[in-house]
């Protein structure tokens, strides 16, 4: 009765690649946390995982950025919210040639990009995800030694847009 409470809750997955640099490195393996959103919706700044739009065997792990009805552009490799630059204090380096948008994302659409924009298979490819593709909310480094290993540091929506209000 443990294990299914503990599978129904939480599922381990492993970082394959070099998207989400610097928060989190290939092969990391992190704890999901799959209850996250059944009580509240996902927040700006969240790392989700969800089955990839282009092969759902495999899944990603990406940061939240836009939210359902938000006017989200990306000019220069600078992400607009409604027209207000984006405060990213976390992403490896902005892509100066990279735009997309604008696009008004609809009632149950999240725009998803990963940190590392040059090495990125996000919503500037595939499109906006919904909420019901979210598996959960990556929660905690489990492995390897040597990386932060506990919670994951959390950028919420105040902290994000605070700078630029």
């Amino acid at each position: 009765m443990l294990f299914v409470a503990v599978r129904a809750t939480l599922q381990n997955t492993r970082v394959d690649g070099h998207s989400m640099e610097p928060a989190l490195r290939d092969g990391q393996y992190l704890l999901v946390n799959k209850l996250a959103y059944k009580f509240s919706h996902p927040r700006r700044g969240d790392i989700v995982v969800f089955p990839s739009p282009q092969d759902r065997r495999r899944v990603l792990i990406k940061r939240i950025v836009g939210l359902p009805g938000e006017e989200v552009a990306i000019v220069s490799g600078q992400v607009y919210i409604n027209g207000v630059a984006l405060d990213e204090p976390y992403i490896l380096k902005a892509n100066a040639n990279g735009s997309w948008g604008p696009r008004v994302l609809g009632p149950n659409e999240y725009l998803v990009l990963g940190d590392n924009r040059d090495n990125s298979n996000d919503s500037r490819s595939f499109g906006p995800i919904s909420e019901e593709d979210i598996i959960g909310k990556a929660w905690f480094s489990l492995w390897p030694p040597g990386l932060h290993i506990g919670q994951l540091p959390q950028m919420t929506a105040e902290s994000n847009m605070a700078a630029k209000r």
